[in-house]
């Protein structure tokens, strides 16, 4: 019998595509979605009978992506993006980050297949996760690490825990997928730089900062620079190649930054504009994990060994808080592997990055000083999961050594890799956590398979094992579902399109519980004045103030509805193009329009006045290069103006030419990106009462033009370089090659 053959690279390539595959295999064979309920409540339709489970811990995909998502594929614009959305917040520019805009490459190529929101979400996920995997086995291929460490690794990462858990929060996977695009490509140019090893690099960083989480970003920039740094000294070249080659690192990375300027130009710009980053460091506390008594401590060490023990985390009801992150009991054994045998003295910059996330996340002094001065500070990140890369790798590294040169100190190898599970679990057990006997086997079982690998030093079987425990714990996290089975309409949204049909916005007003999120406006063909937006302006954040006691949420995150009936008559609301209340705790007789139809016990009503969405106005004031109303604005003086052209992004408008200066008022938010012209004339554009968009007319103007013209728009020119580069240096490279076999396959020269 001839000997079995080596698992190689090739072969460890292959089962994991294979396991990509299986884990997308309900897209692939029955066409099902990532989407964690059927949506019915959102839209005012009964509870759907008992099905798969539902959950609404990840309403950002629900009440976000989708929806943005939809509105870059269906919106009404001038141009090839879009760049204003009207739906919601009074209008507000559309965003271009997370993936979910055509600004990004693969996004826009989707577009060119489907304009159905839900099937391009999921396939964005899903090809972050086939990212991630083949990126981390790249990554670690590279490295030189044994072919069944890398399949490990790389399915400890894409297959895991922390991957399938954030399915529903693809920023999380793509912020891993890229940077460990960005590590390979690091790996690769340092080692021997070319024009294509660099464009890749660029092309890594340009992804990652449209893609990823923006906090996630801050945290794997300072895990990237020190890898390149380490990298760099670690190699046996003299000063000035050393040079050359971080100049080439630099330049790449630089260049891959600049590339996303007609996004990040934006961005700066909302973010100036908003309440957000002044926010204190409580509210970036709120991200570390809960350890508040030991039960909730022992809780926290059982998630981050194996999630699975209590149940299914996608579900509201899971009894503990989990965040994704979990090493998971074959890659524990052997990232504890990585501590012995001397392996501290190569690895001790990954294990000290790992531990220092470790120590940001239980200690809060410690994390606040990386609030004050490392960037941590721009949104809430748990820290445990910006040190997955580096434990993916350490375990990968474990793993190698396992199998290469067999683990010396095989003693304390076997207790590692045997001894967290039964003591966790009895732990848990005498704790009275509700834990499950049939994962804790599965778990018993992973762990001592990890136990038998250190003993037989057996590739075949650390393979079977990572493949194993990709099947256990990534397919019950996936959480996906058909897509017949996701309302996307009702009774409810087709009576307020019949009634907003003229572009007017509906209010919701008191306690709508779970009715109409903010955001779904844009799946729903509907305008409201309300939101969700983490970055939403200061000037909409003062408007609702007035609006409403209650005001915005969250350094202006929210804003659900109206707290009571009596808002309805604040001056505030006057000039927002409200016609439409909807108020299932009923309004007020004094407040009451005419009622359109029951909702819960009250209704949805018309406005008793139609709202106004246009007017000329001659009453007004300037002061300081803004606009104010010398009153309310259905009480001032107008004269006639008519919408002849009504886009997204383009608004025109016929108005009546008059003797002196006016002022053409459009119900929806100033941004400084507005632009207003009559003719070839530049016209000023202000902002009205703080908040609404106002154009001053001089004498004698017949008709006026509005234009949103952000920087994103010109987002396909670093889309198109990169194309015509990669072309390019492909073609040079395979060039070079085909000269290479010619030479080698001339005869000598005598």
């Amino acid at each position: 019998m001839s000997p079995a053959r080596p698992l190689r690279h090739g072969h460890a390539r292959l089962l994991l595509l294979a396991a990509l595959l299986a884990f997308a295999a309900p897209v692939l064979l029955r066409g099902e979605v990532v989407f964690p309920h059927r949506n019915r409540e959102e839209l005012g339709l009964p509870p759907a009978p008992a099905g798969r489970p539902e959950s609404r811990v990840f309403s950002d995909l629900s009440s976000v992506f989708v929806p943005q998502l939809h509105q870059h594929l269906n919106g009404d614009a001038a141009g090839w993006l879009s760049t204003w959305d009207p739906h919601t917040e009074l209008g507000r520019p559309s965003l271009h980050t997370g993936g979910l805009s055509k600004a990004f490459v693969l996004t826009h190529a989707l577009s060119w297949v489907s304009d159905d929101a839900f099937r391009v979400y999921t396939a964005l996920a899903l090809a972050a996760v086939a990212g991630t995997g083949l990126f981390g086995f790249e990554l670690l291929a590279a490295l030189g690490l044994h072919p069944a460490a890398c399949l490990a690794g790389a399915l400890s990462l894409a297959l895991g825990a922390f991957v399938p858990f954030w399915l529903r929060f693809a920023l999380f996977v793509w912020g891993i997928c890229w940077t460990l695009a960005l590590l390979w490509a690091t790996t690769r140019l340092l080692e021997r730089p070319s024009p294509l090893r660099a464009l890749g690099l660029a092309f890594a960083v340009h992804a990652l900062l449209l893609t990823g989480y923006p906090q996630q970003v801050v945290w794997h920039a300072w895990l990237v620079a020190g890898y390149a740094l380490l990298r760099l000294a670690r190699q046996p070249l003299a000063a000035r190649a050393r040079l050359r080659r971080a100049l080439a690192w630099a330049g790449a990375v630089l260049a891959g930054g600049l590339s996303t300027l007609p996004v990040t130009l934006d961005l700066a710009l909302l973010a100036r504009r908003s309440a957000r980053l002044g926010a204190d460091a409580d509210f970036f506390l709120a991200a570390l994990p809960a350890l508040e008594g030991a039960r909730e401590a022992l809780a926290f060490l059982v998630t981050s060994f194996d999630p699975l023990w209590l149940g299914s985390p996608l579900l509201e009801a899971y009894p503990a808080r989990f965040d994704g992150v979990a090493l998971l009991p074959l890659g524990a054994a052997c990232a504890l592997w990585s501590l012995l045998d001397g392996l501290p003295r190569r690895l001790w910059p990954a294990q000290a990055f790992a531990a220092l996330t470790l120590l940001l996340a239980l200690v809060p002094e410690a994390f606040q000083i990386g609030i004050r001065y490392a960037g941590l500070g721009l949104s809430r990140f748990d820290p445990l999961a910006a040190g997955l890369i580096p434990l993916a790798a350490l375990a990968a590294y474990g793993a190698d050594h396992a199998l290469r040169n067999g683990l010396r100190q095989r003693s304390a190898a076997l207790l590692l890799a045997g001894l967290p599970g039964p003591l966790l679990a009895a732990a848990a057990a005498g704790a009275g956590l509700p834990v499950a006997p049939g994962p804790v086997l599965a778990a018993l079982g992973l762990a001592a398979g990890a136990c038998a690998v250190a003993l037989t030093r057996s590739a075949a079987l650390l393979a079977l094992l990572a493949l194993a425990g990709a099947a256990h714990y990534a397919l019950p996290l996936r959480g996906m579902r058909p897509l017949e089975e996701i309302a996307r309409d009702s009774e409810l949204a087709a009576l307020l399109r019949r009634e907003t049909g003229d572009g007017s916005r509906y209010a919701l007003v008191g306690d709508a519980g779970l009715l109409l999120p903010s955001n779904q406006e844009q799946l729903l063909g509907l305008r409201s004045v309300h939101t969700y937006d983490s970055l939403s302006s200061r000037a909409y954040q003062a408007w609702a103030q007035r609006a409403s006691e209650a005001g915005t949420r969250v350094y202006g995150r929210y804003f659900r509805s109206l707290a009571s009936p009596r808002d309805l008559s604040r001056p505030a609301l006057d000039a927002a193009g409200v016609g439409v209340w909807v108020a299932p705790g009923g309004l007020g007789p004094a407040a009451a329009g005419e009622r359109l139809a029951a909702l819960g016990g009250g209704g949805i009503y018309r406005a008793r006045e139609r709202p106004l969405l246009e007017a000329q106005l001659t009453g007004f004031e300037e002061t300081g290069g803004a606009l104010r109303l010398a009153g309310r604005l259905r009480e001032l003086p107008r004269l006639p103006v008519a919408r002849t052209l009504d886009r997204d992004d383009r608004l025109e408008f016929q108005v009546t030419p008059a003797s002196g200066p006016t002022l053409l008022f459009v119900s929806q938010q100033h941004h400084p990106h507005w632009r207003a012209f009559a003719g070839a004339v530049e016209l000023a554009c202000l902002p009205v009462d703080g908040i609404f968009l106002g154009v001053l007319l001089p004498p004698g103007t017949g008709s006026v033009e509005l234009r949103f013209l952000p920087h994103a728009r010109h987002a396909w020119i670093p889309q198109l370089g990169f194309a015509l580069l990669f072309a390019a240096a492909a073609a040079a490279a395979l060039a070079r090659r085909l000269r290479g076999r010619t030479r080698r396959a001339s005869p000598a020269r005598s």
